[in-house]
Parts: C-alpha cells; sequence; structure tokens
C-alpha cells in the first residue's frame, strides 16, 4: 500500500473516532447515562427576581434576626418540566441584615462585620458559597426532593430538601447546623448572645431564557 493510501485511511479513521467521542459526549446527561431522545435545558437564573433570605436565632429561640443575601450567578438544567441538575452561587459579602432598621446605622453595621467576620462567614477569605444540585427524586408534578453539595468557607456537606416547582420559579424553605460547616461562633448565655446552631433559608429562584 503506498504512502498516500496509508495517510488517508489513518486520517478517515482519526476522523471516525472524533465523530463517535463527539456524539457520545453531546448525548451524555449529568447523572453519566446516555440519552438520545431528551434534550435537556439550561436556565439561568435572573438575579433580579430571586431571593435568599436567612434567620438565625439565639437562646433556644427567644431571640433572633433576619436579612438577605444575594445570588451571584446560577443555573438549573431542566428534562422537559423536571429539575435534573443546577448550581448556585451566593455573594457573602452581600448578606445584610432588616429587623436592624437603617436609622440605627451603628448596631446594623456592627452586626453585619460581625457575620462576616472569622466568627460567622470570614468573608474576606471565603467570599463566596456554592450549591451543587447531585439528585432529584420527583414528588408529584408541582414538587421534588433534592439533594447537593452544599459549600460554605471551603467546607461542603450534603444536603436535602423539598422545592416547589410553578414554571420557572423554584421555592424552598429548610435550615442546616452551622457547626458542620465550621461556622462555630456560641456566643455568651450571660449576655443574652447566645447563637443557635441552625440558619434557616427561604429561597426563591426564578429562571430566565434557554442558554442555545
Amino acid at each position: 500500500m503506498s504512502n498516500v493510501r496509508i495517510l488517508i485511511c489513518l486520517m478517515a479513521f482519526v476522523v471516525s473516532c472524533s465523530n463517535q467521542e463527539n456524539t457520545e459526549n453531546s448525548s451524555l446527561n449529568l447523572n453519566g447515562t446516555l440519552s438520545t431522545d431528551i434534550s435537556n435545558d439550561t436556565l439561568l437564573v435572573d438575579l433580579s427576581k430571586s431571593t435568599i433570605d436567612w434567620k438565625g436565632t439565639k437562646m433556644m429561640g427567644r431571640g433572633k434576626h433576619v436579612g438577605r443575601i444575594q445570588l451571584m450567578n446560577g443555573y438549573t438544567v431542566m428534562e422537559g418540566d423536571k429539575l435534573i441538575g443546577g448550581q448556585f452561587v451566593v455573594d457573602m459579602n452581600s448578606i445584610e441584615v432588616t429587623d436592624i432598621p437603617s436609622h440605627e446605622p451603628v448596631p446594623r453595621k456592627r452586626f453585619i462585620d460581625h457575620m462576616k467576620s472569622e466568627d460567622f462567614f470570614e468573608t474576606s477569605k471565603f467570599p463566596t458559597s456554592k450549591f451543587v444540585i447531585t439528585k432529584t427524586v420527583s414528588i408529584n408534578e408541582d414538587s421534588s426532593q433534592v439533594s447537593g453539595d452544599l459549600t460554605i468557607k471551603d467546607v461542603t456537606n450534603s444536603v436535602t430538601f423539598k422545592i416547589h416547582n410553578d414554571g420557572q420559579q423554584f421555592s424552598t424553605k429548610f435550615s442546616f447546623n452551622r457547626f458542620l460547616w465550621n461556622i462555630d461562633y456560641v456566643g455568651n448565655e450571660s449576655d443574652e448572645s447566645q447563637v443557635d446552631k441552625d440558619i434557616e433559608l427561604d429561597i426563591k429562584i426564578v429562571t430566565l431564557n434557554k442558554i442555545e
């Protein structure tokens, strides 16, 4: 066989392998199985309409603070009307407290600075947190159980909660034990600053357009 024919055969083999690899990659879904007849849609999060409200309590629920924190970016992955994946990044420096009025700037700033300090989220070192969906189980037409990896202060733990789905809007409310993420400030019972372990999140995610 001439050198030209050998070269042509070799190029044909390489192109064939490349096409096969591209086809396999394009049909891989999030759980690693092949899907040839379902198109998965990736929907961006509408940052202007999505909200994350938080609540922390102290003295075994006898006191509390509430506030809001902003999403930096995020997306959901849909299989038809079913949520199958997604990722969400939170700007930890955006944390706000809403139950200390704006006309009290000194205690308001003191509280926010404390939240950003090493006692809590240490935002100078860990400016973002992240949640990545790893599994979803449909409960009915408008609700699912979602599991995923929540990363705060470079500590990652799995959390599971129920979500409600209304078109392109998802909502949930759940609590997590902050000690599992090294958010271990305790406070002092004598001055009624002893902080409880759970942080409650009330989340609304609104999605935008499909990514082509």
